[in-house]
């Protein structure tokens, strides 16, 4: 989400307003926030309201997170009330687009702090853009705090769509496994696993992508690539295909990474020494 970077410069011009602007901020946490924000964006289930509101689509569909659907005048407006997130996250379930959670983005200028509610250790910041810090293996984020430069603060709220990592962390790896038509697990079952199992469900694509930009490929590595990532979906597909309406045992799941360990396997086996070597920072996530 490339909107990210029009933020940072905006915020570092002062264009953002400052904290102390701000009308004041409720005390609400854990169980309260979430029903606030329930009852706020009930009627954002259905897509047209949302559209209706001037929200609309921006980046890409996350694997762990789904697409963001942006309200720019709330965002640049420095305002943070419950009642009004900047960004709603939709995915496609069942093939029509579902509300599976919002995020409220708050622009800081250099020493601000976002709010210490629903809790401080919810919030998370951002110094680069979304594609460069979400999932993509490197989780470039940093934990609530003051820093010397403007960032954006975010907060995920997974009002919509059960996260068994918890309700305000930034990625959902259930989300690949309701995709998949599966049942969701009862425990978080990794990045790991839930990047397989999104591969049938347009994760494919989006990892390849961010390999081949991560590491500046070749046509021949593109290829590579491709070849390694299409039979880690393959294998995905088949591994879904077994499992039928059960639950993911920790024997499946170990089954999972050990497709994601393969799919490395293969790259190493035939990328260039030079894109192996771009990769080696995420070789191992």
């Amino acid at each position: 989400m490339r909107w990210l970077g029009v933020v940072l410069v905006a915020a570092g011009a002062g264009w953002m307003p400052a904290r102390a602007q701000q009308p004041p901020m409720p005390n609400d946490t854990g169980a309260a926030f979430l029903s606030r924000v329930r009852v706020a964006t009930d009627r954002y289930r259905d897509r047209q309201r949302a559209i209706l509101d001037g929200y609309r689509p921006i980046g890409g569909d996350f694997p762990g997170m789904g697409e963001h659907w942006l309200q720019i005048g709330i965002l640049f407006s420095g305002r943070f009330t419950i009642e009004e997130p900047p960004i709603l996250e939709y995915a496609i379930i069942d093939g029509r687009p579902t509300l599976v959670g919002v995020a409220y983005a708050l622009p800081l200028l250099a020493g601000e702090q976002a709010p210490p509610f629903p809790g401080v250790q919810a919030w998370h910041e951002h110094t680069a853009t979304v594609e460069e810090e979400t999932d993509l293996l490197s989780q470039v984020m940093m934990p609530h705090a003051p820093m010397p430069a403007p960032r954006l603060a975010m907060l995920h709220v997974w009002a919509w769509l059960p996260n068994p990592a918890g309700v305000f962390s930034a990625d959902n790896w259930a989300l690949p496994f309701v995709r998949a038509g599966l049942v969701a697990p009862a425990n978080d079952p990794g990045a790991v696993a839930g990047r397989v199992v999104s591969l049938v469900s347009g994760g494919d694509a989006f990892y390849a992508s961010v390999f081949e930009s991560l590491s500046g490929a070749t046509r021949a590595d593109s290829i590579a690539i491709a070849s390694a990532v299409g039979a880690a979906r393959v294998a995905a597909q088949a591994w879904i295909a077994a499992r039928g309406p059960h639950a993911a045992s920790s024997e499946d799941l170990d089954r999972l990474r050990a497709i994601w360990s393969d799919m490395w396997l293969a790259l190493d086996s035939t990328l260039t020494s030079a894109t192996r070597e771009r990769l080696s920072s995420i070789r191992g996530r």
